[in-house]
């Protein structure tokens, strides 16, 4: 039976697993976890991924060797997230919205990053069955907290529950952390 971790990896590097390590996991490796230890003193490790707020186990990908899974989890990144996945890996920290105060617009404005893309909290407009669509202005709070509760409704309205998996930054913000470190 074959496993993720048996899956080919054509078309990325051998030591793409390198921007996974880390000194302070214990498999040396960032997503690698230990799943238990035998009592012959194996330790088998497994790979998660955080989706939601919640920790996800890799299908067939445990190993003995914390490298495999690791791995496993470059494999995961790639297919998820494309070429740039160590770009939105680097940026998975940074916070995907952002609210600031708007002379020329006379309030508070918010933004969003959509799978890497900068999108502006616009107003929506319900178009046929609970369809909601952005229009071309753009909403504008009267206070921080206002644009806070707007940019949250604006996700639900506009994105349902996929809101949580596609809010990240990559691109431009990945740049600026590269400068910083």
């Amino acid at each position: 039976m074959r496993t993720f971790t048996d899956r080919p990896t054509a078309g990325i590097a051998t030591d793409c697993t390198d921007v996974l390590r880390s000194d302070r996991c214990e498999s040396g490796y960032h997503g690698v976890y230990r799943a238990y230890r035998r009592p012959n003193g194996r330790t088998w490790w497994i790979a998660k991924v955080k989706r939601g707020g919640t920790s996800h186990e890799l299908p067939g990908c445990r190993s003995m060797n914390p490298r495999e899974c690791a791995r496993a989890l470059v494999r995961w990144y790639a297919t998820e997230f494309g070429p740039s996945w160590p770009a939105v890996l680097a940026a998975r920290k940074v916070n995907p919205f952002s609210i600031r105060k708007s002379l020329r617009h006379g309030g508070y404005v918010a933004a969003v990053w959509v799978c890497g893309s900068r999108e502006e909290v616009c107003v929506l407009a319900r178009r046929r069955r609970d369809r909601w669509v952005p229009t071309d202005r753009l909403a504008v709070f009267a206070s921080a907290g206002e644009a806070r509760r707007g940019l949250r409704r604006y996700l639900v309205l506009r994105w349902g529950l996929l809101a949580p998996f596609i809010c990240y930054r990559s691109g431009p913000v990945v740049g600026a952390l590269a400068r910083a470190a």
